[in-house]
């Protein structure tokens, strides 16, 4: 997919599990504002809801942002810790924005880590398309001229799937495979700006994928969740020999990282930042 290099692009963490700035909330979650600059035109693009409103709405009071002015929004997979406030996210926005999502993010989903509970969408198909514009797509979907989603990502790498994270087919649970993880590709003049949700489908693969798809090698930002949470420090280590080697200017782990692959990253990788409830990166 060919898109065009922007000038700029700036992201805002308005949800995340940590927080070190007074008056913002912090949950597990995550919510991202993306801004893009091409030329004189800047599109806004929303990634992710967070999982309650309470965060999100104190948080965008306090970071100063107008929700009226985004142009679209994508969910990177169909978790509750993603999707919670979207609802009420597109109920204050005076007009039906364009929703990006994979086929799959309705499924029911569950996680059996301490018990089984239900994590998939707190909300029906249905409820979003009355208050949206929704696309649900398996493939790439272009948002901006600088801007595209990754749609199904190729596995071809270290994965970050993991046994405890189910969906129910045919009245059974069994393994999800997270064929609805995407992530938000960003061109900017430099290179390549990658944002991830949870980077189910592995953060490397999902780098390759985006590599591949816009068919440029250059790795200027990596942000977001890499879900290494569960990763033991080999694994860890494999994907750092990988990011080494791609060398980003900045990489900004978060999430569902996990704090041994954070300190590993932050160790070793010299454009490690940490992005947390609040943050603003400006690339």
């Amino acid at each position: 997919m060919e898109l065009e290099p922007a000038d700029e692009v700036t992201i805002t963490a308005i949800v995340e599990n940590t927080s070190n700035k007074p008056g913002f909330y912090a949950e597990h979650g995550l919510s991202m504002l993306i801004e893009i600059i091409l030329e004189d035109n800047t599109t806004k693009i929303l990634m992710d809801a967070g999982q309650s409103t309470f965060a999100f709405f104190n948080n965008v009071q306090r970071l100063k942002i107008d929700l009226t002015e985004i142009d679209a929004i994508v969910i990177s997979h169909g978790h509750y810790d993603h999707t919670g406030a979207l609802l009420d996210i597109l109920r204050k926005i005076p007009k039906k924005i364009p929703i990006i999502g994979h086929p799959n993010m309705f499924d029911k989903k569950y996680s059996k880590h301490a018990r089984l509970r239900y994590i998939g969408v707190p909300f029906s198909k249905d409820d979003l398309q009355h208050t949206g514009i929704l696309t649900l797509s398996e493939t790439p979907v272009k948002i901006a001229p600088s801007a595209c989603t990754t749609g199904e990502i190729n596995r071809t790498s270290i994965s970050s799937l993991s046994n405890k994270l189910l969906t129910k087919k045919n009245d059974m649970l069994v393994k999800d495979e997270l064929l609805d993880d995407q992530a938000l590709i960003v061109n900017i003049k430099e290179g390549l700006v990658i944002i991830a949700g949870c980077a189910h489908s592995g953060i490397v693969n999902t780098i390759f994928h985006s590599q591949k798809l816009t068919n440029r090698e250059e790795i200027i930002g990596v942000i977001g969740g890499f879900h290494l949470v569960e990763s033991d420090p080999e694994t860890i280590k494999a994907v750092l020999e990988i990011l080494n080697a791609l060398n980003p200017t900045v990489l900004a782990p978060c999430h569902c990282t996990g704090f041994l692959a954070q300190k590993i990253f932050s160790d070793n990788l010299e454009g490690f930042k940490l992005f947390n409830t609040g943050t603003i990166l400006k690339l």
